[in-house]
């Protein structure tokens, strides 16, 4: 029996059961649909939160840190300026800079405005600035010693030293290009207080990024080292004292994960989101997993469905089965025929899940995406239900073999009548 006759003989007895077809293809379809819809609903979710952390700090970027949190009793060796040389001349690093934290109690202050609020001072290296790739809404990317580079919500913290009230929207002023003056206090052994005021020029604005740098002011480490140093009454020695914490800039983020071990090997701690990722990919593939799991219940009960309708077909074609052994049908075309039923049967309720499946995901996606953008979204947001192209052409695939297996223990059955026997069946 050719290709072209089984085909034929195929859809010529599923066309005899229409209802029984269409009920049973309906079991694989609910089946389907729920694998599908249910996997979709975690990949979204995955690409919602990917695009979260990716707007929300820079995917190439490594925090080092001079200890180690999985034992903060290991001693390891103080970051210095060898040690940041080593690690610039990794594969892939294209920035290396410290980052020093101001020690000093103080204030920032421009005409009669302070500024307060969530902020974080940091001093690095103004040579690794352009390599850092800041993105600026104004300015032009240089930073010398008595400059400072702003994160974008740092005028929203501004506040009238009269009257303490902060500024409105409307009222906000242009930092770029003013003079702000740093007023770093601190109090003597005899117990008077003394102040340092240090005048920096607002030499950018950050480009608003959702993260920690829009409330950051960025300023030379030979800066920052000066105001610490008054503060503590201590002079920095990199040998001695090393550095607490450093950023790595990484030119693709495929090369993040490598950096990271080299130096973690050392015994060095390491923040970056790259890991942050793989953690919560770990979970979403978990949670798809799981969510396959349950909408795969479904096609177990479908499944059982399609058995019961060909083993029901074979008592009512028994003579047909035992007539097409008589006039010369193998025990293998007899097989085909059945396997075959059975897997299009799976085919139909496996393309039928998907259609519905991609219909209601794309409408489920669109009001996700709409709600998540009126909560405050960017607009880039990507839908929180995707279907990738790999679960589409899988669904259907395994809703065909889904049939097919269902069709075993029926055509042996069908293969195992004895055409003498089937033929005298009333």
């Amino acid at each position: 029996m050719n290709f072209r006759e089984l085909t034929r003989i195929i859809f010529s007895n599923l066309a005899r059961m229409k209802f029984r077809v269409a009920m049973t293809a309906a079991g694989v379809l609910i089946g389907t649909f729920a694998v599908i819809l249910l996997v979709s609903v975690g990949a979204g979710l995955q690409d919602t939160v990917t695009a979260s952390f990716g707007s929300i700090g820079q995917l190439t970027q490594i925090q080092v840190y001079n200890f180690n949190f999985d034992n903060e009793s290991t001693e390891v060796e103080p970051i210095t300026k060898k040690t940041l040389d080593e690690w610039r001349n990794l594969n892939g690093v294209t920035a290396v800079t410290p980052q020093i934290d101001l020690q000093a109690q103080g204030k920032f202050v421009v005409n009669r405005y302070s500024i307060n609020g969530r902020r974080s001072n940091l001093g690095i290296d103004p040579t690794q600035i352009e390599a850092l790739k800041y993105d600026l809404a104004e300015g032009n990317g240089n930073l010398t010693n008595g400059q400072i580079f702003i994160g974008s919500d740092i005028p929203s913290q501004l506040f009238d030293i009269r009257t303490f009230v902060h500024l409105s929207e409307e009222d906000q002023i242009d930092l770029y290009g003013k003079t702000i003056q740093f007023i770093a206090t601190k109090d003597n052994q005899d117990g008077e207080s003394s102040e340092r005021r240090t005048r920096f020029q607002v030499a950018g604005v950050l480009e608003e990024t959702g993260g920690e740098l829009d409330y950051q002011i960025i300023m030379t480490a030979a800066d920052a080292h000066a105001i610490n140093e008054w503060a503590t009454g201590r002079k920095f020695n990199e040998r001695r004292d090393g550095y607490n914490r450093v950023l790595i800039q990484i030119e693709s983020a495929q090369q993040v994960a490598a950096v990271e071990s080299y130096i973690t090997a050392a015994g060095y701690s390491t923040f970056s989101m790259q890991s942050m990722l793989r953690e919560v990919s770990v979970v979403f593939t978990g949670l798809q997993i799981a969510f396959g799991c349950i909408g795969g219940i479904a096609l177990v009960v479908a499944a059982i469905g399609i058995a019961n309708t060909m083993i029901m077909a074979i008592y009512e074609r028994t003579r047909e089965i035992g007539l097409m052994k008589a006039v010369g049908a193998t025990n293998r075309d007899v097989m085909l025929i059945f396997l075959g039923e059975a897997g299009v049967i799976g085919l139909i309720g496996g393309i039928a899940g998907l259609i519905l499946a991609s219909g209601v995901g794309q409408v489920a996606g669109a009001v996700g995406r709409s709600y998540l953008i009126g909560q405050g979204a960017p607009d880039t947001i990507p839908s929180p239900v995707s279907t990738p192209i790999w679960l589409m052409i899988f669904a259907i695939v395994f809703s065909m073999a889904i049939g097919v297996i269902s069709g075993i223990y029926p055509a042996i059955r069908a293969v195992q009548l004895d055409p003498m026997m089937a033929l005298k069946y009333e």
